[in-house]
C-alpha cells in the first residue's frame, strides 16, 4: 500500500515543491499520511484547505480511507475475473432437476451481474475523489478538496458494503475452489453457495 500511496501523491508532491518533488519527498509525505499523528505533521495542507483543526482531523482519516479503498479495488480486480469465470461455468457434480439447473443458471446470471455493479459503483464514488483530487493538484483549487472531504463520511457506506460484498465472494470462492483445480460441488453445495453471495450483493441494489 505504501507504493500504491507515493504513486498516488505525486501529484501534490509536485504541487508543494514544484519541479523539485522527487521521490524521496514522496516517501517522506507517504510516512506522514499513514502515521496516527499525520494531520498534526501536515499542517500546511490543513491552512490551505482553510479547514479548522477538528474538521481537518475527520477530513485527514477519510482520505486515509479513500486511498486505502482506492488500493482495495486494484487488487480485487485483479482477483474478480477469474473467479467471475468460474462461476459462470461451474457445473454442480452428480445428478440434477432440469429446475434446480435452471436455478443455478438464473443465480449464477445473478450473482456475475450483481459483482459488476458493486465494482462500477465503488469505481463512479472513488472518481468522486479522483476529481476532487486534481482539482486541488491539478486546477490549485482546494475548496473542492474540502467539501469532498467534508462531505466524504455520507460515501463510506455504500463504499464498504459494495468493496465488502465483493471481497467476502472472490475469498470465500477461492477458499472453496483453490486456484487451478476445478469447482466439486453438488447441487445443494452450490446453490447455498450462490444463495449467500445473493445475500452478500443485495446492497448493490441501494441507491449510492
Amino acid at each position: 500500500m505504501r507504493s500504491f500511496v507515493e504513486k498516488e501523491i505525486g501529484e501534490l508532491v509536485k504541487m508543494s515543491f514544484g519541479d523539485t518533488g522527487d521521490i524521496e519527498k514522496a516517501k517522506i509525505l507517504t510516512t506522514k499520511l499513514l502515521s496516527n499523528s499525520g494531520a498534526q505533521q501536515t499542517e500546511s495542507l490543513r491552512m490551505t484547505l482553510q479547514m479548522d483543526i477538528q474538521q481537518y482531523g475527520e477530513g485527514f482519516f477519510c482520505w486515509k480511507a479513500f486511498l486505502y479503498y482506492k488500493w482495495q479495488l486494484d487488487d480485487i480486480i485483479t482477483k474478480t475475473g477469474e473467479v467471475i469465470q468460474e462461476i459462470k461455468t461451474v457445473v454442480p457434480r452428480g445428478n440434477a432437476s432440469k429446475g434446480e439447473k435452471e436455478e443455478i443458471i438464473k443465480m449464477r446470471q445473478n450473482i456475475v451481474s450483481g459483482i459488476n455493479k458493486a465494482i462500477m459503483d465503488v469505481d463512479a464514488i472513488l472518481a468522486t475523489y479522483d476529481y476532487a483530487y486534481r482539482q486541488l493538484t491539478q486546477e490549485r483549487n482546494p475548496v473542492v478538496f474540502k467539501e469532498f472531504l467534508l462531505s466524504a463520511p455520507t460515501r463510506f457506506d455504500a463504499l464498504g458494503e459494495r468493496l465488502g460484498a465483493v471481497q467476502h465472494l472472490v475469498s470465500f470462492w477461492r477458499y472453496r475452489v483453490p486456484n487451478g483445480r476445478r469447482p466439486q460441488m453438488n447441487y445443494e453445495e452450490l446453490a447455498d453457495l450462490f444463495t449467500d453471495f445473493e445475500g452478500s450483493l443485495s446492497v448493490v441494489s441501494r441507491d449510492i
